[in-house]
């Protein structure tokens, strides 16, 4: 068998990044099939998938050392992901796998990049948070009538929600329409009546409540577990606490460290405006999260 030939720079596509055989016969990219007779070029259980980043040599090398092997136009398999992204062509090329219906690959691609999108959408949220510790915030929790959407209390200031609010915004995720919009269909799901006795939900102050915003990532993020272990909380994260008088509050993780004991930095507003400091350990944490948008 001939060594793999060198893999030249991908453009701003898709690529696969390994192949295992713990999945035989699972799917074929076989429009692009350069072979001869009935056998099919199979890619078994693809796992990670890197999308949209420009020229990831090291993706591009294991791709095409894989199908240079098998005759495989590396090409062509480019351009068929690609093209199954917009027309969703990709069909199984044996027809004793016609089981495999249209569009299978496009689904894998989109359940299998949320990782990568996941992280760098992580990175971003971190990087918008602790931007807010530069704005100089006066803790003031008044109610306010604000517009909708995309509403906010004056800049100047705040509360501990406001910080997840804003970082948020700045990625242009609006939690005050997003948390309206779920809270309108199922108030019930809410806390609004029991704690607050509202018959109704409130967009001007329902995204400001810790509580409220609680239940809105456990219905539409991921909950995590809460622990007294460092390493647990990635930066990006939520985290709810219970304050001394009964009083939540709610923080981001930073990729920062405490150098003592490399826990992680939370960016919050506890009194003194929007800061990063070592406080995860510091109250009783009542909720985990980790929420991202839908790629």
């Amino acid at each position: 068998m001939p060594p793999p030939l060198a893999a030249p720079p991908l453009e701003p596509l898709f690529a696969v990044q390994g192949l295992s055989r713990q999945a035989p016969d699972a799917y074929y990219f076989s429009p692009a099939y350069s072979g001869s007779g009935d056998d099919p070029v199979i890619a078994t259980e693809i796992q990670p998938i890197v999308a949209i980043q420009p020229q990831p040599e090291a993706v591009t090398d294991r791709l095409f050392s894989v199908y240079s092997t098998t005759n495989y136009d590396y090409h062509q398999l480019i351009e068929q992901i690609t093209q199954s992204t917009f027309n969703r062509n990709m069909k199984p090329f044996c027809s004793s796998h016609s089981q495999l219906y249209t569009g299978s690959i496009l689904t894998i691609l989109f359940l299998l990049s949320i990782p990568v999108f996941a992280d760098d959408f992580q990175t971003a949220l971190v990087s918008a948070a602790l931007e807010r510790t530069q704005h100089s915030v006066r803790y003031d929790g008044s109610y306010y009538s604000i517009p909708y959407p995309d509403g906010d209390v004056p800049s100047n200031i705040g509360v501990c929600t406001d910080v997840v609010i804003r970082s948020y915004r700045a990625l242009d995720l609006d939690l005050q329409r997003l948390v309206h919009e779920d809270i309108a269909k199922h108030f019930s799901e809410y806390p609004s009546q029991r704690i607050w006795g509202l018959s109704r939900p409130d967009p001007n102050i329902d995204h400001r409540r810790v509580p409220i915003l609680q239940t809105f990532f456990r219905r539409h993020g991921v909950t995590l577990p809460v622990t007294q272990n460092a390493a647990d909380y990635q930066a990006g994260d939520l985290v709810t606490w219970m304050l001394p008088g009964n009083l939540p509050h709610i923080g981001i993780v930073s990729d920062q460290l405490d150098q003592d004991r490399g826990t992680p930095l939370i960016v919050h507003n506890i009194g003194a405006g929007p800061v990063v400091e070592n406080i995860l350990f510091h109250y009783q944490i009542t909720g985990h999260y980790r929420y991202w948008p839908e790629p």
